[in-house]
């Protein structure tokens, strides 16, 4: 009766070994779980605040041509709103990164070991390059203000000048100069900058006095309308890819790198719940087999005597 007694107590020790084991384990993993979809749930909360920066810039770039108010003051709610939500991500996100939890996921992959300085060094790439975009535009200007503003003053001040350059060419200029801020067609540059070429020799050679300041006016003219085309492509108003191309790509690529992350996430939790049923699926079975082990060896028992 002794040696039966042992065996059943040695039995239902292992039992309570694998249960208290498998307590502990199973606590683990679903406190696991919990802190990764609330970090799963921070770092929605940055992709939605990615979205509606992005979203934001882009409304700004529509209406950028339209918006007086923004050229005139040198502010935009829309800017406010995009910054806004700049400093909210950068926050946010140098208090994910710096989670240590994350820290473990990502550095799960070899391919994860790179996406906290691919992160931040996007993030500081395209708040340098959409800042540059911002400048780009509010130089380049509209109607009155800006570049745009300057070289209308000086092409009014030429159609107003008592003996200055012909109606016919003053007109052709401001077609050509139209024409480009239309269609974005290099042959309008070629056809202004030949046209004002001819008629500075035109002037220069006439016999009746033409005004320095007029004289200033038309190179001023052809200057400023020179930096517009060329902000213009630095901007990426042309068939050239600019400043424009690149804040959406790295703005694509931000997204592209916080869905990244948070696929890891997803992946270890579901990771996590695939280990947990496993262990109750194991323990289940090796419950069984002990059970059976046991009762097995008490009939013989049993039976023996």
């Amino acid at each position: 009766m002794t040696r039966l007694r042992k065996k059943v107590l040695f039995t239902l020790s292992v039992l309570g070994l694998l249960f208290v084991i498998m307590a502990a384990s199973g606590f683990w993993a679903i406190s696991r779980m919990g802190d990764l979809n609330s970090l799963s749930g921070k770092i929605d909360g940055i992709l939605f605040q990615t979205v509606s920066m992005v979203k934001t810039q882009e409304e700004f770039l529509n209406q950028v041509t339209l918006d007086t108010s923004f050229y005139r003051t040198g502010k935009s709610e829309l800017v406010d709103q995009h910054n806004a939500l700049l400093e909210n991500i950068n926050a946010d996100l140098n208090l994910l990164l710096d989670d240590e939890l994350l820290q473990w996921v990502i550095t799960r992959e070899d391919s994860g070991k790179h996406l906290r300085d691919q992160l931040n060094g996007d993030l500081e790439a395209y708040n340098l390059e959409v800042s540059k975009l911002f400048a780009l535009f509010l130089s380049r200007g509209f109607r009155d203000y800006g570049i745009v503003g300057e070289m209308r003053k000086n092409a009014h001040l030429l159609e107003n000048a008592p003996e200055g350059v012909p109606t016919q060419d003053i007109l052709m200029l401001r077609r050509h100069e139209k024409d480009y801020i239309i269609r974005k067609d290099s042959q309008y540059v070629r056809r202004f900058l030949n046209l004002a070429g001819r008629v500075k020799i035109d002037l220069e050679t006439r016999p009746h006095h033409f005004s320095a300041r007029h004289m200033q006016a038309l190179g001023e003219y052809v200057s400023l309308f020179q930096q517009m085309v060329e902000l213009e492509r630095k901007i990426g108003l042309t068939q050239e890819p600019g400043s424009q191309q690149t804040v959406r790509s790295l703005s694509d690529h931000l997204i592209n790198l916080t869905l990244e992350i948070a696929g890891k996430v997803n992946h270890q939790a579901a990771s996590l719940r695939t280990l947990v049923r496993s262990m109750f699926i194991g323990f289940a079975i090796l419950s069984l087999g002990i059970c059976f082990l046991l009762g097995y060896s008490l009939t013989r028992e049993i039976a023996g005597k």
